[in-house]
């Protein structure tokens, strides 16, 4: 088997960024641990909250009497906790489980956006604040504004087209009456 086929639990918490006992949470829910020796899975009970709140307060579960390295059933899913962290995880079960619970790894960048996205997000916020404080300005004056041309710029400089900022910012605008505008 090649070597990023396997995770270790702990690699496994660095790239979640959580502790044990919350990748334990995991396992309840059905991703699977395997064996670092013998990289077969674990044989874990069905997990049933009433019992398993049960088992944890009145029997305690012992550590000491398991051994992940040579035990390949488990009597209670806290027995696994200490060994968490030495326990396989299947790459592409991780990735399957991550998309099911919508969990992100911690190494993905965040998603970056397109300058074309940033420079609409900074034309619609200058457009909020400045409709708020002339709010009989038409999306024509506001499309010309400077401060909208400072901020509507493309990454090699020049200006977004005036139609683009247009449709950008035109549902902010307070007074949006079909027509020209009264003369004052």
């Amino acid at each position: 088997m090649r070597r990023g086929e396997w995770l270790t639990g702990k690699e496994l918490m660095g790239r979640w960024k959580m502790q044990d006992f919350e990748l334990l949470e995991c396992v309840k829910y059905r991703l699977k641990p395997y064996s670092p020796t013998y990289k077969r899975p674990f044989e874990i009970p069905p997990f049933d909250p009433v019992f398993d709140r049960i088992i944890h307060d009145l029997l305690k579960p012992k550590p000491e009497q398991f051994n992940p390295n040579l035990d390949l059933k488990v009597n209670h899913i806290g027995n696994l906790l200490p060994h968490l962290s030495v326990c396989l995880f299947r790459r592409k079960d991780v990735e399957e489980f991550e998309k099911k619970s919508r969990l992100e790894s911690a190494n993905k960048d965040k998603e970056k956006l397109r300058p074309s996205q940033e420079a609409k997000i900074k034309c619609r916020e200058v457009a909020k604040k400045l409709w708020k404080k002339y709010p009989s300005m038409t999306i024509a004056d506001m499309v010309n504004e400077q401060k909208m041309l400072d901020v509507s710029k493309r990454p090699n400089g020049d200006l977004y087209e005036n139609k683009t900022v247009r449709t950008w910012i035109r549902d902010l605008c307070p007074n949006r009456s079909p027509g020209r505008r009264p003369i004052k």
